[in-house]
């Protein structure tokens, strides 16, 4: 019976992490699927071409979609604390962080201190990349001595500007 168990919650788990790794990869499809550049010797670009402008909206999305999915892929109890089968998922992180959330939603204890000095660290950390991207270009910018276009592809790798703007 404990096999029988095991087995059906190993099912479950798998659903639940196709379901949402298609979910985020649904998500993210604006961003990633652009029509590639060519040049006029019939060159590629030789980085990958992503849309910029849709980066907000998926980065957005995505979360919410793969929350969609998870809360719509039935899941059984789990009866043993050793499940590594999908160790290292980035989905099986989201579905413990979800699983971690409801939790909490479900006592309503307060944000913890060190999850206030996460975000607060998150901020700074997310400020030191915007000021060091900026440090870069204004090095290539005097080496070349001429204005150096920010690519694209590295403009959609930056997390989306917080609503007050970045310094």
């Amino acid at each position: 019976a404990a096999a029988s168990s095991r087995r059906s919650e190993d099912h479950a788990k798998r659903r639940a992490v196709a379901a949402a790794a298609s979910a985020e990869a649904e998500a993210w499809f604006a961003y990633e699927a652009v029509q590639l550049s060519v040049d006029v010797g019939g060159s590629i670009a030789p980085l990958n071409q992503f849309n910029a402008s849709a980066a907000s909206a998926c980065a957005t999305s995505a979360p919410i979609d793969v929350d969609v999915a998870l809360g719509a892929t039935p899941m059984p109890p789990s009866d043993t604390d050793d499940d590594d089968l999908y160790t290292g998922s980035v989905v099986q992180e989201w579905l413990q962080a979800a699983v971690a959330e409801a939790a909490l939603a479900d006592v309503d204890v307060p944000r913890s201190r060190a999850l206030d000095e996460r975000d607060a660290s998150l901020a700074r950390l997310e400020l030191q990349v915007w000021l060091e991207f900026d440090e870069l270009l204004a090095t290539l910018r005097a080496a070349s001595r001429r204005v150096i276009p920010v690519p694209s592809q590295l403009l959609g790798l930056l997390p989306p500007p917080p609503p007050g703007g970045w310094p």
